[in-house]
């Protein structure tokens, strides 16, 4: 008996002492709910991406502290080391920022139009006579190259003809320009815009009017860490070991999501 307590005494110091000298991974995040999600809005729900990794980094030995910050200023930051990684980022969102090889995420890009509106995506052509919507610090490029160039050409163009948001909830003050008929469409991931639509009563307020792509999305860490590619490496083992138990399914399913592998 005098033992088992001994022992239980020795696991629950061992346990403090981990909890008292892990490293901090400082995560930069941005709302992007289902994926990345502000606590106080969704009932403390964080979003799975960010579930993800605190199933796979604590284990390890690191704790996670989320920054909420915009995209844009996330991906600057996390290159310069402010931050020391910043999940759910394409291949071609920073040339600086040392990858994952395991996803953390799939994005379908589908182009989102009031609904009603008979206006179709179907080349670079269509765009002609619309104006379009998008987000400070998103690139396209890994799926159309053309329409990233489009994008960045035509916001600078006068009168514009591309408008982009940066701050709050950039994606759901496209919705709102949409609705409001200041642009025609914007291009945006398809469980983003059913979440935002359900949560925000914009749900049968818009139709797809085509999609861009499918685009694979990483965890990203800053270049600036000499151990980048041990914690990349570490991420792929978890994201693996987690879709292995099936833990990653348990997660996925508390946003009402699949997994994108199955």
């Amino acid at each position: 008996m005098q033992s088992a307590k001994a022992f239980m005494l020795a696991l629950i110091l061992l346990l403090l002492c981990n909890s008292l000298y892990a490293e901090t991974l400082n995560i930069a995040v941005h709302e992007f709910c289902p994926y990345l999600c502000e606590p106080d809005k969704e009932n403390g729900k964080e979003g799975y991406v960010a579930e993800v990794l605190k199933a796979v980094y604590e284990p390890a030995g690191y704790k996670l502290k989320f920054h909420r910050v915009p995209y844009e200023r996330g991906i600057r930051d996390t290159e310069q080391g402010i931050y020391d990684g910043m999940p759910m980022l394409n291949s071609r969102s920073s040339e600086k920022i040392v990858l994952s090889a395991e996803q953390c995420g799939v994005l379908i890009q589908n182009f989102y139009v009031k609904k009603g509106v008979t206006w179709k995506y179907d080349s670079i052509k269509s765009l002609k006579n619309i104006d379009v919507g998008s987000v400070i610090g998103y690139n396209y490029s890994s799926l159309d190259s053309d329409y990233e160039a489009y994008l960045r050409k035509y916001s600078n163009t006068r009168p514009k003809k591309v408008f982009y948001a940066a701050t709050g909830n950039p994606s759901l003050i496209n919705l709102k320009w949409i609705l409001k008929e200041r642009i025609t469409t914007f291009n945006e991931c398809s469980y983003l815009i059913d979440y935002i639509s359900l949560k925000e009563g914009l749900a049968g307020k818009f139709d797809i009017a085509g999609t861009l792509g499918i685009l694979e999305n990483y965890m990203g860490i800053s270049p600036k860490r000499p151990d980048s590619r041990k914690l990349t490496e570490l991420f792929d083992q978890g994201m693996k070991k987690l879709r292995d138990t099936g833990c990653l399914d348990t997660i996925l399913i508390g946003y009402g999501l699949k997994d994108w592998k199955k």
